[in-house]
């Protein structure tokens, strides 16, 4: 097997696929853990020249396992807070449903319109992330792959909770 060079593991941490490390987070656990190892070793590489020549020359080894055992766990990590604070905000929308129903309010689903609809989806949206970033625990600085994939998916649901608000509020 061939050895790479330390520019081809410091490409991998400058410029991370985005969409294969989104997939591969939520659906091939293997695949994101290989992706976070290489991922890491160019977070490394980058980080110190002198790292990098003693990895070019063969005096510095890296231990892929170790760093596979870390993606393992941080992902893990990373899906449970996601699953938590999604359970939050359903609870949050179960008790808002029976709070109104038992305090003499009717609800009538037909009277409710898409606008409200958006809006609802929208608040939803943006505490199931505020709830996501208030919980979330940084142990590589933000830096490592697991850490980055969660703040892109972060990023995205509240972009998209965001356009949902002011989409319903100008419809």
């Amino acid at each position: 097997m061939r050895k790479l060079s330390s520019d081809y593991y410091v490409s991998k941490y400058l410029n991370p696929q985005r969409f294969e490390s989104l997939i591969c987070f939520f659906l091939k656990e293997e695949k994101f853990t290989y992706l976070a190892g290489e991922h890491d070793l160019g977070w490394i590489l980058a980080k110190d020249e002198r790292l990098r020549e003693r990895f070019d020359t063969g005096k510095f080894k890296y231990n892929f396992f170790e760093k596979k055992l870390t993606a393992i766990e941080r992902r893990k990590e990373v899906l449970v807070s996601l699953c938590d604070s999604f359970a939050k905000v359903l609870l949050c929308f179960v008790v808002a449903i029976i709070a109104a129903s038992t305090g003499g309010f009717q609800l009538k689903l037909e009277d409710i319109s898409p606008q409200d609809s958006l809006q609802a989806l929208a608040a939803g949206i943006l505490l199931w992330m505020t709830l996501w970033e208030i919980r979330e625990t940084k142990s590589w600085g933000g830096e490592s792959l697991p850490e980055r994939v969660r703040k892109w998916v972060f990023d995205s649901c509240f972009c998209l909770g965001t356009f949902l608000l002011f989409f319903s509020a100008l419809i």
